[in-house]
């Protein structure tokens, strides 16, 4: 792997080395900020290794390099979130230096803590971090509610999503930072009730949250500032493996596609089916029209080897492989693993009277000895081998295929024609990666 400056926006197609928040520190420009920090915290060693340190490693922990967005300069999460908190302390400085030691010592804290995290739900509002092994092929999804990613993985890449908004970055930003703060840290803040409510009001409006403590946040002022005295570029090893960079191409290319209207959807004819279980592709036709854009990449089956490894799709019970869908097939055994579409590992196998059907993948079902009921999706049509399952809400633009409802013609003949009988009307909410919901 290359060691590079990461201040530009994430290819999909790199792999990410995790890198442990003490070592991110351990530039030259981010020692120089710790011992700044030291002095102006105002507070002994022994209460500075127990609260301010481990935040801050703690934030790399879970922020690695991702990079900062909505601003007119890049800059990582990481470099920004301590330029930012540098700011606010220096532009409170008067203010907290007349109160009384106890309490100036503890402001300083929410300051700094406060200005550290805001935003810190960035992570998971306009991306999704997939943890890969060194040649890019997905092992699982990175859940930032449930804890850092450097204790869970070696390597990650990531995927832009279409943005969950504002509402949901503050929503999920309180409990990040609930999970990055150190014990003694959230301890010493709770010995004031009214301190720990103006924390948790901060991370969310800063305007607010300070205000109430009689302190500033000048939105225009502490972005300026921090622009002015920003980190140095995190360097981190980075790469592209051969191993997958096909299948990258092809997701890349099929997105612009798609976004575009290039290829389209539930028309006769057409390679790309929206129905109630995902998005679903013809895999031969679509990805030999991939191979025919770009001369580098000759033997479709190459490519749609490496985009088995992406996870990007339903997975099998039974290996890091597609969920395929098998025409006439007398006995099939299907499961769940984790994927952008499930979290548990249920496995069960269907009777030679039972068809793939858009209930299949409930636990309820899965637990069931009813018999799985027909739901016009995949159920009632003959599957023809290796077609593919794909998360519509991995498309950044979801109008792309939400629009897709009335566009819908009737369609009699044809295997694929038989395979779409009727199109759910798709839920873009707030939980990215859930199953869509059928129409009522």
């Amino acid at each position: 792997m290359s060691q590079e400056k990461i201040s530009q926006r994430y290819k999909e197609s790199i792999v990410y080395q995790v890198v442990p928040g003490r070592v991110l520190l351990q530039q030259s420009s981010h020692q120089e900020y710790v011992d700044w920090l030291r002095v102006a915290s105002g507070v002994d060693e022994a209460l500075f290794n127990e609260t301010y340190l481990p935040l801050v490693f703690r934030f790399g922990d879970f922020v690695q390099s991702l990079p900062q967005t909505g601003l007119h300069w890049e800059d990582s999460i990481f470099n920004y979130g301590l330029a930012r908190a540098k700011a606010l302390l220096q532009m409170n400085d008067r203010a907290l230096s007349k109160k009384n030691p106890t309490e100036q010592a503890v402001l300083r804290f929410l300051v700094f803590s406060a200005g550290l995290l805001y935003e810190v739900g960035l992570v998971a509002t306009d991306r999704k971090v997939f943890i890969c092994n060194d040649k890019g092929e997905f092992i699982k999804l990175w859940e930032p509610l449930i804890g850092d990613i450097v204790s869970d993985a070696k390597y990650y890449k990531v995927r832009n999503i279409h943005d969950l908004g504002h509402s949901y970055m503050s929503a999920v930003t309180p409990l990040l930072a609930k999970n990055i703060m150190p014990d003694n840290g959230l301890v010493w803040l709770n010995e004031s009730p009214k301190l720990l409510l103006a924390w948790l009001k901060a991370l969310v409006s800063p305007e607010d949250g300070f205000s109430d403590l009689g302190l500033d946040f000048d939105r225009e002022k502490v972005n300026k500032a921090a622009k002015k005295d920003r980190l140095e570029d995190l360097i981190v090893k980075t790469s592209e493996p051969e191993e997958t960079l096909a299948g990258e191409m092809f997701w890349k290319w099929l997105k612009e596609q798609i976004e575009a209207k290039k290829i389209s959807l539930n028309e006769d004819g057409s390679m790309a089916y929206l129905v109630q279980e995902g998005l679903l592709l013809e895999h031969e036709r679509i990805f030999r029209d991939f191979t025919k854009a770009f001369s580098e990449y000759r033997d479709w089956i190459v490519v749609y080897k490496q985009f088995n490894h992406l996870g990007l799709t339903r997975l099998s019970g039974q290996d890091y492989k597609f969920e395929q869908y098998f025409s006439d097939s007398p006995h099939k055994t299907v499961g769940r693993q984790t994927s952008m579409f499930s979290i548990d590992n249920k496995i069960t196998t269907l009777p030679k009277s039972r068809k793939v059907s858009n209930k299949l993948f409930s636990s309820q079902v899965l637990n069931s000895q009813e018999p799985l009921p027909h739901q016009n999706s995949l159920s009632e049509s003959r599957q023809m081998q290796g077609h593919l399952l794909l998360n519509p809400h991995m498309f950044i633009n979801p109008a792309a295929l939400g629009a897709v409802n009335s566009q819908v013609k009737p369609q009699s003949k044809g295997v694929m024609s038989r395979m779409v009988t009727r199109l759910l009307s798709i839920t873009v909410g707030l939980s990215m990666g859930a199953d869509i919901l059928p129409p009522k």
